[in-house]
């Protein structure tokens, strides 16, 4: 589910490789307990001009048409992947370009917003990093039982006697530092608030709940169609680009969830970057990324908010 990587498979060459209670005038969606299912302060977010919010679309677009189109085609970035034994691999250098751009340009100098606004509270990233590895410890566990299960006996998966450790590692952190950081920050970190914020004008707007749902459907179909470039390069056939779109719209719905229930932004980042890259041992890596994306819907469900201290608290 990546726009900005060069791959899904790992390799250094470019290939197929995010409680307070509400007034009753808000509205809610859901109630968990005693506590709205969504309480995620939006209102206390900075907002942008619409100018700027046009200017993001207008920016991702031309980016990722030149990343996938001109860039990961040239493949300029093997010199860097080769010297590191694929720990510097190109979804790492464009997804730190892009996050310097877009949201150090756009976001916070053009657009005037902190980097709390777009979710970049770097004091939850400890919680994020635990929340991450305990979900791939237990993705291992999930898949020890699958293969005991299915009496295949415990062995690593294919991956690891075909590619190095490092280039696995390094698509991970491609992943985290790269990509998955990126559209976080752009998709659910900063589009989902502005919709938001920016739907109060509409008729609707006394109703919370519906701003919510337009703001997560919008932002989520601009989402999966900025992969469109990633799929012309990949040469994925245009008569599958309606499922995999519809697909990358449900899973752009699941991030922006975790992130809003949450409050933590990292911790979808790190959902999304096991997503993609999962570096499962003894499952394939597809059924291991299903089983990272079940985890992150069952996060959803369980997790209590404490959104208002973290905001109040800072970055």
């Amino acid at each position: 589910m990546a726009c900005y990587a060069s791959g899904h498979r790992v390799h250094i060459s470019p290939s197929l490789t995010a409680v307070h209670a509400y007034p009753s005038e808000y509205g809610r969606i859901g109630t968990m307990g005693k506590q709205p299912f969504i309480s995620f302060q939006f209102e206390k977010l900075g907002e942008v001009s619409w100018p700027v919010v046009i200017g993001f679309l207008a920016a991702v677009a031309a980016f990722t048409s030149v990343v996938n189109l001109i860039v990961f085609p040239a493949n300029p970035f093997v010199p860097a992947a080769e010297a590191t034994a694929g720990l510097v691999q190109s979804t790492l250098i464009v997804g730190l370009v892009g996050f310097v751009v877009i949201v150090g340009g756009m976001f916070i100098l053009a657009g005037g917003l902190k980097g709390t606004d777009v979710g970049l509270r770097w004091r939850l990233v400890p919680q994020a990093l635990l929340v991450t590895f305990g979900l791939w410890v237990a993705v291992q566990i999930v898949g020890l039982i699958i293969r005991h299960a299915s009496g295949a006996g415990v062995a690593l998966d294919s991956i690891w006697q075909e590619e190095s450790w490092t280039i696995v590692l390094g698509s991970l952190i491609a992943q985290i530092f790269g990509n998955a950081l990126l559209e976080e920050t752009e998709y659910r970190g900063f589009l989902v608030p502005q919709l938001f914020l920016k739907l109060k004008s509409l008729w609707f707007a006394e109703r919370r709940n519906y701003r919510i749902a337009m703001a997560l459907v919008i932002s989520q179909v601009i989402f999966a169609l900025s992969h469109i470039p990633n799929r012309l390069f990949l040469g994925v056939p245009v008569s599958e680009w309606p499922l995999d779109l519809f697909t990358l719209v449900g899973i752009g719905v699941l991030y922006a969830f975790i992130y809003i229930r949450t409050g933590n932004l990292f911790v979808a980042v790190g959902i999304h970057s096991l997503a993609n890259v999962p570096a499962s041992l003894f499952v394939s890596q597809g059924m291991a990324s299903n089983v990272v994306l079940l985890a992150g819907l069952l996060l959803v469900f369980v997790w209590r908010p404490s959104w208002k201290k973290s905001v109040d608290n800072g970055p």
